[in-house]
């Protein structure tokens, strides 16, 4: 089920390197060296290399590169590593490294700049003297030679400060500096010695001379197996930023956000490739995750085959998760049988060391009970997710989306709703005028690919019992009715009741049918009753849920 981006999800333990963090080879050590450059290929003032094992939050290994921008990393553990490089004035750069055998690995970092902008206008100044507030910023002065100026309080001989450009994101460090310190977040504070407890600082854009480079990393030494690893997983970062930067410039051309759309058949054409030619398990792993991945960002027609060789060659435990966890639901739901991967779910819920993958695995089993109305279990799941990860961003999501109100539920009456027909604006559908037959609402849009998957099945049984007293009522939740009519032309006829509603989610309709994801499959009988929801109208169950109440209301 799905908002915005996909949304959805038999454990085959067979690689036990992915289940403990090693193998059957030896481990003594692994050695990490490099450098870490800027997007001008010059050594920053300050640069950092921080080393975690994936699945987990805390950092392993922080270290400070030398003045010339080289490091030295020794991990004396085996398992999957996310390794991240960052710099003064630049964006983070990283990649992950596969460590299962002792190996000597060189890499060379090159990191983008953070500031590209050098037309301002608008900069602000954060600190110690507002505890890095960005609520409580205050605004420099810009002069006739284009610098910016303000002055903050200072106190303990020293001022820790950012300043704040056009993107709130990537605060940028300010061109005057005594020293520079880590953040711990990717970003770094500019430090000032001062014997006051007033410092003016001056802020000079043109001091920071970005170039427009994008950012790299080279293994120029190391196992094969890593390097491919590693090559595999910066192509997924790769297809990730070309989407969202394709997206922004959509976006600043004044085109409607919502209207966006991106082709990814030809990676999808060349993933597959690359999945069907590697010899390598783990690197064939996260081809196929890197392949699954891009259900989030809109690709159609993946191949579900995919979906399932993934599920089986990567255990419920695996780290690899850690990556992206929203991937393991879109796999699950991709195969076509989400109900086989329900103790491939609860094993990733209770035994994946990642809380994030926990997380969400709870909150895609909240939803799915949600949807097929057992409001008992959903409320179960609610609760274990709003007290248990009551951090995490699915807990907020859950206390934002479910309101355990249950007012559409099996057995209850329909919420009284009235639209207009999306072909004919003299028509009208109502709970009133739809009263005597049975019928589906199908709250869905041409964005949301598990709608576009139920099509082939909503049609078959359209056919079957739209001579039996049933029909189809299709609300779009998408931002323009021509997308509708786009794809009833181009891709399904969808030849029963459509309606539009304007708002999405927003919608009057929507919020009074508890609309918080899609599909949304209701199923009415003629009285007016609530008669099935949910995952008893999507898939199979569709056709036998219709048959279980059409054909044997007639006998």
């Amino acid at each position: 089920m799905l908002r915005r981006t996909s949304f959805f999800f038999t454990i085959i333990v067979t690689l036990l390197v992915f289940l403990n963090g090693c193998s059957g080879d030896h481990f003594d050590n692994a050695e990490i060296k490099g450098t870490i450059k800027g997007s001008n290929e010059k050594v920053l003032p300050r640069t950092d290399v921080h080393l975690s094992l994936m699945g987990q939050n805390n950092i392993v290994r922080s270290v400070k590169t030398n003045s010339d921008g080289h490091f030295k990393i020794t991990v004396k553990q085996p398992g999957l590593y996310r390794i991240r490089f960052t710099g003064v004035n630049h964006l983070p750069n990283e990649t992950i490294l596969n460590l299962q055998k002792s190996a000597n690995i060189n890499i060379n970092a090159y990191l983008s700049s953070s500031f590209t902008n050098m037309h301002l206008s608008n900069v602000l100044i954060i600190g110690t003297f507002n505890k890095f507030s960005y609520a409580d910023a205050i605004p420099m002065k810009k002069k006739p030679d284009g610098t910016f100026v303000a002055t903050v309080p200072a106190d303990s001989g020293r001022l820790a400060y950012q300043i704040i450009g056009p993107n709130p994101n990537h605060p940028v460090n300010g061109t005057e500096s005594d020293y520079y310190a880590y953040d711990g977040s990717g970003n770094y504070v500019s430090v000032i010695k001062t014997d006051s407890n007033k410092q003016l600082v001056v802020f000079d854009p043109r001091k920071l001379n970005p170039a427009d480079l994008k950012p790299r990393l080279i293994i120029t030494k190391g196992p094969k197996n890593i390097k491919d690893f590693s090559e595999a997983y910066q192509n997924l970062l790769s297809r990730q930023n070309q989407y969202m930067s394709a997206y922004n410039k959509f976006k600043n051309a004044g085109h409607d956000p919502g209207s966006f759309s991106y082709n990814w058949d030809n990676d999808l054409e060349d993933i597959a490739a690359k999945i069907d030619h590697s010899n390598d398990t783990q690197v064939k792993q996260l081809l196929l995750l890197s392949y699954m991945d891009l259900g989030l960002y809109g690709a159609q027609n993946q191949n579900p085959k995919y979906a399932k060789e993934l599920l089986k060659s990567t255990p419920a435990t695996s780290p690899l998760w850690s990556i992206q966890p929203l991937d393991m639901i879109i796999s699950v739901d991709a195969t076509g049988k989400p109900k086989k991967y329900d103790s491939y779910l609860e094993d990733a819920k209770s035994r994946n060391s990642d809380r994030d993958v926990q997380a969400t695995v709870l909150f895609y089993q909240l939803n799915k009970a949600y949807q097929s109305g057992n409001y008992q279990q959903a409320k179960g799941f609610y609760d274990q997710l709003t007290n248990k990860y009551s951090n995490s961003r699915f807990a907020d999501l859950a206390q934002s989306q479910f309101a355990m109100n249950q007012k559409v539920a099996v057995g209850k009456s329909v919420p009284d709703f009235k639209v207009t027909s999306l072909t004919n604006p003299n028509v009208v559908y109502s709970s009133k005028n739809m009263l005597g037959k049975y019928y589906m609402i199908d709250f869905w849009a041409t964005w949301c690919g598990p709608c576009i998957r139920e099509m082939d099945n909503i049609t078959q049984a359209y056919k079957k019992y739209n001579d039996k007293n049933f029909t189809v009522l299709s609300l779009s939740l998408d931002d323009s009715p021509k997308d509708v009519e786009k794809f009833r032309k181009e891709r399904y006829k969808m030849p029963w009741h459509h309606a539009f509603l304007k708002g999405g989610f927003n919608n009057k309709i929507a919020k009074e049918f508890e609309v918080h994801a899609i599909p949304r499959p209701i199923l009415v009988n003629p009285k007016g009753i609530i008669i099935a929801t949910g995952i008893d109208l999507r898939g199979s169950n569709l056709e036998q849920t219709l048959s279980h109440y059409i054909i044997n209301s007639k006998k």
